[in-house]
């Protein structure tokens, strides 16, 4: 157990400075945010957009530390959604305190048999769905901008694209340089837990620089940072 909260505790802990200086230039002025997508990403929270990120939220799914699961905030919504909207007034507000909501419970799930390495587990970590809410709200209205925002060559991990894309582009590019006797190289890089590893002071510093407003970044801030694991 110990081993287990050590190696965690230094993969999810605080990253080291950013070293890499952001060129103000990364992004053309039609690949950026603009006011008007500000004004839409920062707008009062509705209650139809509300209910309609609590119905997407997937069902049968392990609850977090407060033992609540989705379904419950679903067939009781009309019950509560007015204690509901009154808890998004408070987050687009500033005065909820989202750190009482970000912690978990890391639980380690073997990936392969007889698993003898730390590496050999992947961990699932249980967050409360009061937490999981808010951030579908917020990934629902940034949906609107992922094709502007997000590269094409980007396959994986977004609404609409496919990330055997990315596999079907090497294969033709492969097939082409065989059919033309052609002399390549293939480089592959994985990188480690890559999102665990960024560098919030870098991630905020891209989101400004991309044309994201000072409330936005402030939630953002409020989200992915200052939450609490339990291993």
């Amino acid at each position: 157990m110990d081993h287990a909260t050590q190696y965690y505790k230094q993969l999810f802990g605080p990253a080291p400075g950013n070293i890499l200086p952001i060129d103000p230039n990364l992004w053309l002025d039609d690949e950026k945010v603009t006011k008007e997508d500000n004004l839409l990403l920062t707008q009062p929270f509705s209650e139809s957009e509300i209910k309609y990120a609590l119905f997407q939220m997937e069902k049968n799914k392990a609850a977090g530390p407060d033992k609540i699961p989705i379904e419950f905030y679903q067939c009781c919504w009309e019950v509560i959604k007015q204690d509901i909207l009154h808890f998004f007034q408070e987050f687009y507000l500033g005065t909820l305190n989202v750190c009482r909501l970000n912690y978990g419970i890391i639980t380690l799930l073997p990936k392969v048999q007889d698993a003898a390495k730390i590496q050999q587990y992947r961990p699932i970590c249980l967050l409360n769905c009061l937490y999981k809410w808010i951030t579908k709200v917020l990934t629902i209205r940034l949906e609107s901008l992922a094709n502007k925002l997000i590269s094409k060559s980007e396959s994986a991990l977004l609404k609409g694209r496919n990330i055997m894309n990315g596999v079907l582009a090497l294969h033709e590019v492969l097939h082409e340089t065989k059919r033309k006797k052609a002399v390549g190289v293939v480089l592959k890089l994985d990188f480690e837990k890559a999102y665990d590893k960024v560098n919030w002071s870098f991630l905020f510093d891209c989101l400004k620089m991309w044309g994201f407003n000072e409330t936005w970044c402030l939630w953002i801030s409020k989200v992915v940072t200052g939450g609490t694991v339990l291993c």
